[in-house]
């Protein structure tokens, strides 16, 4: 075929690969790998016992080290390199120089003696006996590891990469402060070594082992059936357990006998190594009490575990390499017509063109069109290429591609345009080889994003069970992950040192060594350049404060309440955590709340100390605060004097007053004690002031820190978040939390209506957000984007198809830098989020977004999506602090046999119950320990969760059908002409009716009148105007096929918007339904007092006009 000579190759071509062949294959080998890896040219051996890897084998090297890197990494381990060569000296501290004399590489150098380091326990723990003095106690548990080349002088070196005498190694080192947290740490890394094994498909066996030369108290091996191991494994098929011959075993008899192969091993070391190399807890800010640390090491050799694959995977009597699809050379091969051949003339090469001008580095073409397709074929299956594409005599005839799926024995015959449009990739969508025309590019749709995402973040779950049930008679379920866990104990080996809130700014200080942790935006220079504070910097005015309360206010650790109500600034931050350092509860409140509402709370709470941003928050209520006995203080955040009272002081002048003689230690706190007093959302009665502990709060952030380590998304000290969001609202509270624990940067931006004016100026790298504020970025875009027919195709194609256009790649653009430009990941929460504004953000800012679902009761704990699921709908499945069960709804037909009902929470992330309020307390947590969400979800057939409304909110209809109205109206909001909406019902009625406040700024834009100057009130009350909006609400039931009793019969336009001060909404923006319904309680009933309004359709032809 004349045109490939000339075509520039996008795609690898065979004829270019250094694949030599072969000159010296093992004559007789059982070792199925070493025979075919160097029959294929993956590894070439020209002195034995000394394998080189080609480079098809460095590729599956690379693949596998960076399947195993990412593993180490989520569970906190942090890669270093250490030298090969070790010294006698250090060897001999371990005694192993003699005990290890004939497996080492012993050599001289200037009279002195060193060896090539089989492993680095010597290495590793030299180095931190080195250093362990200056390590604060907040580092441990201590993870490092490495990839690295080692040495054995291996006197039986055979079967290839199996046994050698150079090998690629990884080796994780772990050094803890006790024995629960390093057992705890085996476990994690155990559970870590089975999720890498898992994702190469291998079926393994966890097994206790002999320690040998190692060590240690306790150790497993992995192992893994093949004919070339050289251990003895019994297997019980009745608990499907493995057993290592002369080792304790089953009660079960009929076991039966195999060889295995080692894939890895785990190793608790104790103090053997620990203890020679004095090794202790040496830090300040420790206990004088000294002893050795416990160390783990946990060892997966690559090079081993590369043959392995091929060893477990291949079938017996083949030829053919089986691969890991993970860690496959090549996705896919191309294989053309041979020279001269019939389909060489046929017409095909445009398509064949296309795909070589594909930039993907997991395609190759067999370009030696000499060769017949037949030898070519074979040539790949016998590499373990999974996916061949073949233009044979078909392609002649009928002008189709044969797609053979080799691993699979399937041969698919497609269309040019239909092999063009394929989606060629593995099981777990890792590696995605996407034919949409002739380039890949950034936005590449749907499927591309889904593939990023998979390859970025793939945390291990298994999309299609994402929660198991540990409970079939309640029902009750976990994530997959966590089904084995202690849920009240887990979280407490994140970050073990952070024991209360008071340690987060401390662990901050450690990791970010120092580095900036708050600024501020000055609301009237926005250009200005941001000051920053480092983490020390805080802790000295965090530590100057908390001596002001405990020394100057007396007030006592542990009873006493400090009450906030300020703006997002630095000082709030100051405030807070000044508290939780030294035992004091907080309470922040909104800054919309008016007076009565604040003295009311605060003469509840007995609060000590009111803490303000400024003077003029307080100025209509100033005198009746003076008069409170039990108010001790008024602290104001600007620098400004009062002469009223000696009450009122400022927190800038007491900071330049203290010394630091005057900042006192901590006292000890009690994690259980009562962090922090949040008030509910009241959306159906009265706010109440739930009592989160510190243990609270640990438990719901550490759960998520080991969720986003999982998928690669872990905070580190370079992140930067813009808050926003009040910090009165939990959520915010938690985020903060968190970004102070990993040492990250927070820029406070005072005034949320100017977020987008901020977010250029911050660049957040990780962003917080709410979908009502989403939902108004997608609105205003689609405006834009529906003015044009061709901008909504070109939109379309951007969103659901696999080939971008320049104008949606300049949207998108555009929408990046709205964000800031360097938004990483995202997390929403606090409301749910329609399909299709989830869907356009993730395409357009092409990241992942994170769903999470909780309340203030269970401190914002419940579940989160995994990143990989890129489903909409669902809340994803429970964190690791976490399991729910759901149970029957009375009068209902919600039951939890058929995986629907109230969600219920248990773990230690659930409150201490309501202040003052024990009957609302019990109502709420059950003598179980269950707390009642109120909340209506169903588990998908996924095992996600999927929230369908709130047990208060539904109401009946006439013909005895159930209405959750918020599910409705989450729909119904997507209406351009609607700002806000109420659908309610009658239970005498058959159908829904809805209070609409309509967008006032949409409104005039787009409604024609004949007089300009006519007010909204009597704007709303145009019958015409109604008419559109209704219709239009109607068009979106059929869009969101919403059954014929849930389409609005009838609405009524409200002129005036829902708020906090007419009572309509909570402090986060949700409708308080139950005060709505009494409001509009006479405008309800004469929306059914009409005689068009809406019956049962008779049959499918009526329903499909609604």
């Amino acid at each position: 075929m004349v045109f490939i000579t000339h075509i520039r190759h996008a795609i690898q071509q065979r004829s270019r690969m250094f694949l030599p062949t072969p000159v010296h294959l093992p004559r007789e080998t059982r070792s199925k790998s070493q025979s075919l890896l160097q029959q294929t040219a993956i590894v070439h051996s020209v002195e034995h016992g000394f394998p080189q890897l080609l480079p098809l084998g460095f590729r599956v090297l690379t693949k596998l080290k960076t399947l195993i890197r990412n593993e180490m990494n989520n569970i906190g381990g942090q890669e270093l390199s250490l030298p090969a060569i070790g010294r006698k000296n250090i060897w001999e501290t371990s005694d192993r120089w003699n005990l290890m004399h004939d497996e080492l590489f012993k050599f001289k150098d200037h009279d002195e003696e060193y060896c090539l380091s089989p492993t680095h326990e010597e290495a590793i723990t030299k180095l931190v006996s080195s250093v362990c003095k200056t390590i604060p106690r907040s580092n441990y548990p201590l993870l490092v590891y490495q990839i690295t080349w080692k040495y054995r002088n291996e006197p039986n070196y055979r079967h290839g990469l199996l046994r050698t005498k150079e090998f690629l190694m990884k080796d994780l080192y772990s050094f803890h402060t006790d024995e629960k947290c390093a057992r705890q740490i085996y476990d994690q890394v155990c559970d870590a070594y089975e999720r890498i094994f898992q994702k190469l498909e291998l079926n393994c066996f966890k097994v206790p082992a002999d320690s040998g030369l190692m060590g240690g108290s306790l150790n497993h091996e992995f192992l893994g059936i093949s004919a070339v191991g050289e251990d003895t494994l019994l297997i019980c098929p009745i608990c499907n357990r493995g057993y290592l011959k002369n080792k304790t075993q089953c009660e079960h008899t009929g076991k039966t006998e195999q060889h295995a192969i080692e894939l890895g091993h785990c190793f608790l070391l104790g103090d053997r190594y620990t203890k020679a190399f004095n090794v202790i807890e040496g830090s300040s800010d420790i206990a004088t009490e000294k002893k050795p640390l416990i160390m783990g090491c946990y060892g997966i050799g690559l090079t081993r575990l590369m043959a392995a694959t091929v060893e477990i995977l291949t079938s017996k009597d083949s030829n053919d390499i089986r691969w890991p699809r993970r860690i496959v050379p090549y996705q896919v091969a191309i294989v053309p017509p041979k020279k001269g051949s019939p389909e060489e003339t046929n017409g095909n090469e445009k398509t064949l063109g296309r795909l070589l001008k594909l930039d993907n580095t997991e395609w190759f073409v067999d370009d030696r069109n000499e060769l017949t397709i037949g030898y070519r074929l074979k040539d790949c299956q016998k590499m373990g290429i999974p996916i061949v594409i073949v233009f044979g005599k078909r392609a002649t005839k009928e002008n189709l591609c044969e797609v053979i799926d080799v691993y699979n024995n399937r041969t698919e015959y497609l269309s040019y345009e239909d092999t063009l449009k394929k989606e060629f990739s593995n099981s777990h969508g890792t590696y995605a080889a996407l034919a949409a025309g002739a380039v890949v590019v950034t936005y590449a749709g749907t499927h591309a994003y889904k593939s990023r995402i998979q390859r970025k973040h793939d945390d291990g779950i298994d999309l299609k069970n994402q929660t198991v049930e540990i409970d079939p008679v309640e029902h009750i379920r976990r994530c997959t992950f966590y089904k084995d866990i202690d849920i009240f104990s887990f979280y407490k080996t994140v970050l073990p040192n952070v024991q209360t809130l008071g340690d987060a700014f401390y662990n901050g200080y450690s990791v970010s060594k120092n580095g900036p942790c708050i600024a501020y935006i000055d609301p009237v220079n926005m250009t200005k350049e941001f000051q920053w504070i480092s983490y020390s910097m805080a802790l000295e005015r965090i530590r100057l404060i908390g001596s002001h309360l405990w020394t100057e206010a007396k007030l006592t650790p542990m009873k006493s309440i400090v009450t906030i109500i300020s703006s997002n600034r630095p000082e709030y931050s100051f405030v807070e955590h000044a508290c939780y350092m030294y035992g004091f509860t907080v309470l922040a409140l909104y800054t919309t709340y008016n007076s009565s509402t604040i003295l009311s709370i605060l003469e509840k709470t007995q609060t000590e100390v009111l803490v303000v941003d400024n003077l003029n928050r307080i100025e209509s209520y100033k005198n009746e605060l003076l008069e409170k006995n039990y108010l001790k203080e008024i602290l104001i955040m600007d620098n400004v004097t009062s002469n009223e009272d000696t009450k009122i002081k400022n927190i800038p002048t007491i900071l330049k007053s203290m010394q630091q003689s005057d900042v006192r230690s901590r006292p000890k706190v009690d994690p259980e004690s009562i962090a922090a007093f949040i008030l509910t959302s009241g959306t159906t009665g009265e706010p109440k002031l739930a009592m989160l502990s510190h243990t609270n709060f640990l438990a719901t952030i550490k759960g998520n820190i080991d969720r986003r380590r999982r998928a690669n998304i872990d905070g580190e000290p370079s992140h930067r978040h813009c808050s926003f969001l009040p910090m009165a609202h939990l959520y915010e509270r938690s985020v903060l939390i968190s970004y102070f624990l990993h040492g990250s940067q927070v820029v406070f931006c005072p005034i949320p209506e100017k977020l987008f004016e901020y977010y250029p100026i911050v660049k957040p790298t990780n962003i917080s957000m709410v979908p009502r504020i989403l939902n108004k970025v997608y609105d205003t875009i689609m405006t834009e984007v529906g003015k044009s027919k061709i901008k909504r195709f070109l939109i379309s194609q951007a969103l659901h198809n696999e080939q971008p256009t320049l104008f949606s790649r300049l949207i998108f653009r555009k929408v990046k830098k709205l964000f800031g430009g360097e938004v990483h990941a995202m997390l929403t929460g606090s409301a749910p989020i329609t399909p299709e504004v989830l869907h356009f953000f993730r395409i357009a800012l092409d990241i992942p977004i994170v769903e999470a679902y909780g309340q203030t009761e269970s401190t914002a704990a419940g579940t989160s999506t995994h990143i990989t699921d890129t489903s909409c709908g669902t809340v994803g499945s429970p964190v690791p602090s976490v399991e729910i069960k759901l149970i029957d709804v009375p009068n209902t037909n919600y039951r939890s046999n058929n995986n629907q009902g109230e969600i219920c929470i248990r773990g230690p992330i659930v409150f201490k119950g309501y202040y003052g309020d024990e009957e609302k307390t019990r109502e709420t947590i059950d003598k179980g320990g269950w707390l009642h969400t109120g909340d209506v979800g169903e588990w998908t057939s996924n095992g996600s969760l999927r929230i369908i409304d709130r047990v208060k909110h539904i109401f009946k209809l006439s013909q005895g059908e159930y209405i959750a109205p918020e599910r409705l109206e989450d729909g119904y909001i997507r209406c351009r002409w609607v700002a806000q909406i109420f659908v309610d019902g009658i239970s005498s009625e058959s159908t829904v009716v809805a209070i609409v406040i309509p967008d006032e700024e949409y409104v005039r834009s787009k409604f024609r009148t004949t007089n300009p100057n006519i007010s909204f009130e009597d704007l709303c009350k145009d019958e015409k105007l109604k008419e559109i909006i209704l219709a239009d609400l109607k068009q979106l039931a059929k869009e969101y096929k919403y059954q014929y009793y849930e389409t609005v019969s009838n609405i009524h336009l409200h002129p005036e918007l829902f708020l906090q001060e007419n009572g309509l909404i909570t402090s986060t923006f949700k409708t308080r339904r139950t005060i709505a319904r009494q409001y509009f309680q006479h405008i309800i009933q004469s929306l059914y007092e009409v005689s068009d309004r809406i019956t049962k359709p008779m049959n499918v032809e009526q329903q499909s006009k609604l």
